[in-house]
């Protein structure tokens, strides 16, 4: 079944993405990323209802107050990336998060993948590789100085790296608590915290409702 929830997984971030970067059209980016977190609470909220609280021990807390500042900062670049540039050339870059976790994942959480894991992200970064391919007429490494060049790639390139290093705490904090205890409380608190980010120092009135912010955090 993980292949279902996985591909089901994907189509509803892209949903999320699509209805994100139709809104960025009207309001900026910050407004945009905190709508689809605080509109993606109500339906979280249920599995923390009918969720017991488990014991939650110092590595918990210390994972995820470390893991909130970096998702911050990634989802400030990530809206940002979708905002300047074509989704085709940002949101495919976020598969090279499983490359930075062959490293990161070693260090934060001993993990090493095996040689079909291994073989598999390789082919991820192949992928990345080519999204550029019409760039290969500079040289080998003209994909890659295409990276550079537009700048919603590179700053995925970055919420990629950042990703990695939060999935790693994020995986600490659910070890030391429970899956449908820790996304509901991890998203709640993000939310919260995220607030100011989007209320305070605004130059621009607030965006008026529109309903499509409700599909962007049930898809999300």
């Amino acid at each position: 079944m993980w292949v279902v929830y996985a591909l089901l997984c994907a189509f509803s971030l892209a949903t999320s993405d699509a209805l994100a970067k139709r809104l960025l059209q009207s309001g900026d980016e910050r407004w945009v990323a905190w709508m689809r977190l605080v509109l993606a609470v109500p339906f979280l909220l249920p599995f923390l209802f009918f969720t017991p609280v488990p014991r939650l021990d110092q590595a918990f807390w210390l994972a995820t107050f470390a893991a909130l500042p970096l998702e911050i900062a990634a989802i400030l670049l990530y809206f940002r990336a979708i905002k300047i540039s074509p989704l085709s050339l940002t949101i495919p870059f976020l598969a090279l998060s499983p490359v930075f976790l062959l490293l990161i994942g070693y260090v934060g959480l001993g993990e090493v993948p095996g040689q079909r894991q291994g073989f598999g992200v390789l082919l991820i970064a192949a992928g990345a590789y080519l999204l550029n391919v019409h760039a290969s007429k500079e040289g080998p490494l003209g994909p890659l100085k295409a990276v550079f060049r537009e700048k919603g790639s590179l700053l995925m390139v970055a919420v990629a790296l950042i990703f990695s290093i939060t999935s790693t705490l994020g995986k600490l904090a659910v070890n030391h608590s429970g899956p449908l205890f820790f996304g509901p409380f991890y998203f709640i608190i993000l939310s919260i915290i995220f607030a100011p980010f989007a209320l305070l120092g605004r130059k621009s009135p607030i965006p008026r409702w529109d309903w499509r912010y409700l599909g962007l955090g049930a898809a999300y």
